[in-house]
């Protein structure tokens, strides 16, 4: 895990996972042109796949889009609570961040979050980093879909987020990696 968002994300929800029994959802969301996976890897209890442009790395991106799943979490929390718990661990990883308190709502009529964090300085990297971050309660399992920018990103920038995640849907399928709209 390369972002500090995703060392927070692992370690709110590392003590809530558990085994899961079923098929695994996925979050869909339309192809990223010019994006390549830098990093894809799952075990019995979580999914993470970080996709980068072209050219660049999971150590060295501008932009990254993470998705994440983790198995039977939405039995435990709620996407707000989710948030709520990722919102006050930000700090932490991040003095100064300005966190967006999250927005509960609906994705295809299942219970969700959105928020964004504003990251001045991260220790890790020495940049600025932004992230939007859309959290989703499947059956059983909780997914993330999350548009990091290691810069203060442009009105532009954010729109662009803004619209992938709006365009963002929960589908079932054996690979969840493969969830594609």
């Amino acid at each position: 895990m390369r972002t500090f968002v995703a060392a927070v994300l692992a370690l709110v929800a590392a003590p809530l996972l558990a085994q899961q029994n079923g098929l695994p959802e996925g979050l869909g969301s339309p192809d990223l042109p010019d994006f390549i996976i830098g990093h894809r890897a799952s075990n019995e209890n979580q999914f993470i796949q970080e996709e980068v442009p072209e050219g660049e790395t999971v150590h060295s991106w501008t932009r990254m889009v993470t998705t994440q799943r983790y198995r039977d979490l939405a039995l435990k929390a709620s996407p707000y609570q989710m948030a709520q718990n990722i919102a006050a661990s930000t700090p932490k990883s991040c003095p100064g961040a300005i966190v967006a308190a999250p927005a509960s709502l609906k994705l295809g009529g299942r219970d969700a979050a959105q928020m964004r964090v504003d990251c001045p300085l991260n220790p890790q990297s020495g940049t600025p980093e932004t992230f939007l971050m859309l959290v989703v309660a499947g059956q059983r399992d909780m997914m993330v879909k999350q548009v990091a920018f290691r810069s203060n990103p442009s009105q532009a920038d954010i729109a662009w987020a803004t619209g992938f995640l709006g365009s963002v849907t929960v589908c079932t399928t054996p690979d969840p990696a493969s969830c594609k709209r």
